[in-house]
């Protein structure tokens, strides 16, 4: 909580308010809510997405609890689920991108991937809410979030876009392991804000997309991160990663909510938001 007042601003949240605690733990949510965002699950090695427990817990269990809260106060709020593309596994691409209505029946995923379980807490906690949507007692919403770039998303997690940022600040070069041919699509994270909201307050049930359906080849993010921040972009040809895509489709049932991306641009503002931040920290 500290940490979100320092990053945006305590007199942004004047008007919340704020319970805190664990959502798998608080006993019994003790007032009525019409909405919920559901988005506490670890992604990174400092909330613990390296615990297959902790990521089970945080994601079924936190669900899990809003549901029954749901059937106590009985007034059929809004659940969003904020799901992620990684439920597909290496379910096949149509036309390079991943299409939205899937069957998971018999999909299984990989368990070698090192996002095999939380690929597999999504797919549950997918599941339980809409059975409950089913059931008549929510209305939920799985929304299957994509990759971000911009200011004040993370410079050193496993994402591309945010290691090469990252690389940019602090190395003499910019390095690419693979090919360069994997392709990734970024949408800013202001613009995922207005989708998710839009989606809080629809009434679309079951799943939905939310990211670019604009991919590039990581080669070509990396040449733009390369001529911004004027360090030589080195691919490595370490492994064939030209089959590895993750762009999802539009869902053609929500509007176009676009902010006119100018890719360059956003990437040089992110570089000098992190340069600020360390002349801040110094």
């Amino acid at each position: 909580m500290k940490e979100t007042f320092q990053k945006l601003g305590r007199e942004n949240f004047a008007c919340l308010n704020w319970v805190e605690g664990g959502i798998d733990k608080i006993p019994e949510i003790q007032f009525n809510f019409s909405h919920a965002l559901h988005c506490a699950t670890p992604t990174t090695k400092e909330t613990g997405s390296s615990d297959p427990n902790n990521v089970r817990i945080s994601s079924i269990g936190g669900m899990q609890h809003l549901l029954q809260a749901a059937r106590i106060n009985g007034n059929r709020p809004r659940i969003l689920h904020t799901s992620s593309g990684a439920v597909y596994g290496n379910i096949g691409l149509v036309n390079g991108k991943y299409a939205l209505y899937q069957d998971f029946e018999g999909k299984t995923l990989d368990k070698s991937s090192r996002h095999f379980a939380y690929a597999m807490a999504k797919r549950e906690t997918e599941l339980k809410l809409l059975r409950a949507t089913k059931d008549g007692y929510v209305s939920g919403l799985n929304a299957r979030l994509f990759a971000f770039f911009g200011p004040g998303l993370p410079t050193t997690s496993q994402y591309a876009i945010g290691n090469l940022i990252n690389q940019a600040l602090f190395l003499d070069s910019l390095n690419l392991n693979g090919t360069g041919m994997a392709t990734r699509s970024y949408l800013t994270g202001n613009a995922m804000a207005a989708v998710v909201l839009y989606l809080l307050s629809s009434d679309l049930v079951g799943a939905t997309h939310v990211g670019s359906s604009d991919g590039q080849t990581l080669k070509v993010w990396g040449q733009i991160v390369s001529e911004i921040s004027n360090k030589p972009l080195q691919v490595l040809n370490k492994f064939d990663d030209s089959s590895d895509k993750y762009v999802p489709d539009w869902d053609e049932r929500i509007p176009r909510i676009t902010f006119e991306q100018d890719n360059r641009n956003i990437i040089d503002r992110w570089l000098k938001y992190e340069r600020s931040n360390l002349k801040l920290n110094y």
